[in-house]
């Protein structure tokens, strides 16, 4: 493995930053030695490295949000299936009941799955901020020089208020 100059390296599959030193990557579990490049965070600038910081927060929490509602989707329909079998042969013959049993239980599965999407969204966002961005914020500002509150100040120029780094930095206590 090549050895970086700053404290992370980039998995060149995901675009993780991650720790040098790292044998695989933390976010998609690609070994590092067969792909990674140095990130040079001097190199960006301060609006580019908002930018990148913010799109991977993003992907991190799109990701999981997408992952959750399939599975909540899946056992939904595998437990729905279940159900429609035994009040079929338990309660009712009649197809017509049974067909709206099914549509309000499909509704059901995807009022579960989007709140566990949700829940898997905004969970996934802020374990990502706080264990990879949040360290990728305060190495890039100490090598440029400038304060974590700087770099927020800057992300609220950028970006809408609705970003994961301006709200989870909000809850951590960031004040504008």
């Amino acid at each position: 493995m090549t050895q970086s100059i700053n404290s992370f390296i980039r998995c060149d599959y995901c675009l993780g930053i991650l720790p040098a030193g790292e044998v695989e990557c933390l976010r998609c579990g690609a070994p590092l030695d067969a792909g990674i490049t140095e990130y040079a965070s001097q190199e960006m600038t301060l609006d580019e490295f908002v930018l990148e910081t913010h799109q991977k927060l993003v992907a991190a929490g799109t990701s999981a949000a997408e992952l959750a509602f399939g599975v909540g989707c899946t056992l939904g329909v595998i437990v729905a299936g279940m159900l429609m079998v035994l009040i079929f042969l338990a309660f009712t013959k009649t197809w017509t009941i049974l067909f709206i049993i099914l549509f309000i239980l499909t509704l059901i599965s995807f009022l579960v799955s989007s709140f566990l999407a949700t829940r898997a969204r905004e969970a996934t966002t802020r374990k990502t901020y706080e264990r990879e961005t949040k360290p990728e914020i305060d190495d890039y500002a100490s090598r440029q020089g400038i304060s974590y509150d700087e770099f927020i100040d800057q992300a609220a120029v950028i970006l809408p208020a609705s970003s994961p780094i301006l709200t989870l930095s909000a809850s951590q206590g960031h004040t504008d």
